[in-house]
């Protein structure tokens, strides 16, 4: 009975990946298509599919609000750092671009930086290619964000 019960936690955990690994591609779709009404509608439905697991918390509502996943919003910044190339961006920018654009619309005060803390994150998880200078940038943003915690 217990293995039945891991085998079936087991695999909801890969339907939960699976949805957001299409939500992922759905919101790349959705940057790519101009903002396609037809593909955010897909996009609101593979959330409406997040929920029926048991893995959904009332916070991941996040994932329908425009400012997460709009036109130059938190998701394009996320992807773009995870990608190594500008989504929902010029293509003409470089990811250090695109992350000193989600820097300032994150807030210029370094007591109002929650966007920041996020874009931090990911550049340290995923690493994305930037000059020696343009790392550096953001190293001594990350320690400004860090001394303002303290």
């Amino acid at each position: 009975m217990a293995l039945r019960k891991k085998e079936l936690r087991h695999k909801e955990m890969q339907v939960w990946q699976q949805n957001i690994d299409g939500y992922i591609d759905l919101a790349i779709d959705y940057y790519e298509s101009d903002y396609d009404e037809d593909t955010k509608d897909a996009l609101f439905s593979k959330v409406d599919q997040l929920k029926e697991s048991s893995y959904w918390r009332d916070e991941f509502e996040t994932l329908k609000e425009y400012e997460f996943y709009g036109w130059q919003g938190v998701l394009s910044v996320l992807l773009s750092i995870k990608l190594d190339r500008p989504i929902s961006y010029s293509k003409v920018f470089t990811v250090y671009q695109v992350i000193k654009a989600g820097l300032r619309t994150s807030h210029k005060d370094f007591g109002k930086h929650a966007n920041a803390i996020l874009y931090m994150w990911a550049c340290k998880t995923y690493k994305p290619n930037m000059t020696a200078k343009n790392h550096s940038w953001i190293s001594n943003y990350a320690q400004k964000i860090k001394n303002s915690i303290n």
